[in-house]
């Protein structure tokens, strides 16, 4: 990619934080439950989505994990960005 780095950054981050927080080198591996939270309250505004997904978490005794959630979002068709 070409020119600086901030707007290089500012690019990927616009596709998926993630990403851009990756590119930086900055570990993301132990995020989950900040990345849940905050994609819980993004994606799942739609009330029907929050109950299945509360109703998914009901027999869990440990806190949802990034990749349970992309998982829910993927069998709802909900693109995680």
């Amino acid at each position: 990619m070409h020119g600086s780095p901030c707007r290089t950054i500012m690019k990927i981050q616009e596709v998926n934080p993630l990403l851009a927080l990756e590119a930086l080198q900055r570990p993301v591996s132990h995020w989950d439950d900040l990345i849940v939270f905050l994609n819980e309250r993004k994606l799942l505004v739609d009330t029907e989505r929050r109950r299945s997904w509360e109703v998914k978490l009901e027999d869990s005794s440990i806190p949802p994990t990034y990749k349970a959630l992309k998982a829910f979002m993927k069998t709802k068709n909900i693109d995680i960005k």
